[in-house]
This record gives structure tokens, C-alpha cells and sequence, in this order.
């Protein structure tokens, strides 16, 4: 068949076949060569953004020197303020007992001081949850519990419930009170910092 074609036809089928080459690669090549160049653009911007961001982060390292060590003083101060003791089951007695001590002075009575849990992620400091079941009066229970937070202790109470101790108490017994609460308290847990 190819014989039977005059050198015209030849050539018409050529330049036909050559159009079509051109135009499928136009609309299927030209566009991915595009996304290519484009992708490799946005390649060359990020590592020059991370390069500026590398030299900015070399400039400032003095300054983030200079803010650790204010994290560290502040952190020292603040360690003033808590309870310090060598292990974690000494901080957990000596909380515990403080609590106990507090409640006293403030004329509440303690039934039950437990542990519920300690909090060890962010050494050396330790957060314990401790669980307080006890009895007093209007004015000791709110007194006891703001000396918590406020007092030397640094506690957070998380929960509270107080009832009434004898629902069928007389009016002329001044009423106790039954109070459950779960507190959390932060120490110092290893060598005092200087």
C-alpha cells in the first residue's frame, strides 16, 4: 500500500503524523515540563527560606543563651518555694504530714490522707495527687483549704465535695461538715539548686 502512495500523499502523512506528535506532546508534555520547573522553583525557595532561617538562628543563639539562663534563674527561685526532699517517697511523706499538720492548727479533723498518684514527667519536680477525707466546721474547711494554695505547700485543690456530717444533728450543735477533696502538690525531688 505504502508503494501505491504518490510522494505527495507521503509527505502529507508525514507532515499529519509530525502535527500530531507535536500537538500530543504540547498538551501532555508541556504542561508536566511546567509543574517540573515550577516544583523546582518552590525547591530553590525553601532552601533559601531554610538557609535564612539557619543564619537567623546562628545571630541569635547569644539571645537564647541569655533566655535559658533566665529560665533557670526563675526556675531556682521558684524551687524556693516548694518542698525539697532526696526521693520521691520522702516528698510524699513529708506532703502528707504537712497536710496533716495544717489541718490541725486550723481545727479540721483528718480522717484519711492518701496518695492517688505521682506525677514524674517533669523531673525533678514532682506533682502528687493526694486524696483528703476529713470533718470541721463553716469556717475551718475554707480556711483549711485556702491555706493549701496559699500556704508553703503550693497545693492545687482539684476537687471538692462537702456534705453535711449528721443531717439529723440538732440546730443548737453547731454543724460539722464531711469533706472529700484530691489536691495536688509540687516538690523538688534531688539536690537543692544553687
Amino acid at each position: 500500500m505504502a508503494a501505491a502512495l504518490n510522494a505527495g500523499d507521503r509527505r502529507a502523512l508525514l507532515m499529519g503524523g509530525l502535527a500530531l506528535t507535536l500537538l500530543l506532546g504540547a498538551f501532555r508534555g508541556f504542561p508536566a515540563l511546567l509543574r517540573a520547573t515550577s516544583q523546582a522553583r518552590e525547591l530553590a525557595v525553601g532552601a533559601r527560606a531554610e538557609a535564612a532561617r539557619a543564619r537567623s538562628d546562628a545571630a541569635s543563639r547569644p539571645l537564647r543563651a541569655a533566655s535559658l539562663r533566665d529560665v533557670s534563674s526563675a526556675l531556682d527561685s521558684a524551687a524556693a518555694y516548694v518542698m525539697h526532699a532526696p526521693g520521691t517517697s520522702t516528698l510524699v511523706a513529708q506532703s502528707s504530714q504537712e497536710v496533716a499538720e495544717l489541718a490541725a492548727s486550723l481545727s479540721v479533723l483528718l480522717q484519711e490522707v492518701s496518695t492517688m498518684a505521682v506525677d514524674s514527667s517533669r523531673a525533678p519536680l514532682r506533682v502528687i495527687r493526694l486524696r483528703l477525707t476529713g470533718e470541721g466546721d463553716v469556717l475551718g474547711i475554707p480556711a483549711f483549704l485556702g491555706a493549701l494554695e496559699a500556704g508553703s505547700l503550693m497545693a492545687d485543690v482539684r476537687r471538692l465535695r462537702i456534705d453535711a456530717a449528721d443531717p439529723s444533728a440538732p440546730i443548737d450543735r453547731p454543724e460539722r461538715l464531711h469533706f472529700e477533696a484530691q489536691i495536688d502538690v509540687v516538690g523538688w525531688v534531688g539536690e537543692r539548686p544553687k
